[in-house]
């Protein structure tokens, strides 16, 4: 009897080790995928935010002509040659936005790029034609919003954790929305003020505090193959 013990304890001992081990590696291939992910999204690095202003004038003016000549700045701005501002990891302090852009018209891509510690991840002001694809702006006030624009195309973004909106348009119509993550917000996905005939599909909006996807005095959407579960509304119209 004292050697059957015995030798139970033992084989106990032996799968204890053996889920610790599994665990550790597991944790540790966790960790190394999550660090990868980082790595890839950042080739390069930018501390100060940007801020863009596509009518200013002056020597000292903030515009396109003077982004060209910035490092993290390439393209001409027309159709075929876009304005590119990508892979940049930038880190505020805690208010203003990360990548803010007022009235523009010109092609432009923001990708690839992380945004941290800012009330706003990326910021668009009357501003057309652009594409925001790939960037991570999470655990903000509100990870990509977008104010009286169109023609915005906002793709395969991260904005999980913040305070009020992962992604928000304001009096925006004629954008697509497609792809992105928007989990943990407030509100994933919000609409308001006349965000009308815009596309919303293929996103994740899971375990907002209130509605994966709000729409507020916004008419003609389109909304197809959205996931939204987890919070009070799944989709709420309003």
């Amino acid at each position: 009897m004292i050697k059957m013990i015995s030798k139970t304890k033992k084989i106990s001992v032996l799968i204890i080790v053996g889920f610790v081990f599994t665990l550790l590696v597991n944790l540790r291939l966790n960790f190394s995928v999550e660090q990868n992910s980082i790595e890839n999204i950042n080739n390069s690095a930018l501390e100060a935010p940007i801020f863009i202003n596509g009518i200013a004038t002056g020597v000292d003016a903030h515009n396109w002509t003077w982004a060209e000549d910035q490092s993290w700045c390439t393209g001409s701005g027309t159709d075929l040659d876009p304005y590119i501002i990508e892979n940049l990891t930038i880190s505020g302090s805690g208010s203003g936005s990360g990548i803010e852009i007022w009235n523009s018209n010109v092609s432009f891509i923001i990708k690839d790029c992380l945004i941290y510690n800012f009330s706003t991840g990326i910021y668009l002001d009357h501003t057309n034609n652009a594409r925001l694809i790939n960037n991570n702006c999470s655990n903000m006030g509100e990870g990509i919003y977008i104010d009286y624009s169109n023609n915005i195309t906002i793709s395969g973004n991260t904005a999980n954790g913040n305070s009020n909106y992962g992604i928000y348009l304001y009096g925006s119509p004629y954008n697509s929305i497609t792809g992105n993550t928007v989990n943990n917000n407030d509100d994933g996905i919000y609409m308001d003020a006349s965000s009308n005939n815009n596309t919303i599909s293929g996103n994740n909006a899971n375990d907002n505090d209130r509605a994966g996807i709000f729409l507020a005095e916004s008419d003609y959407n389109s909304i197809t193959g959205n996931t939204a579960s987890g919070g009070i509304d799944g989709i709420f119209f309003r």
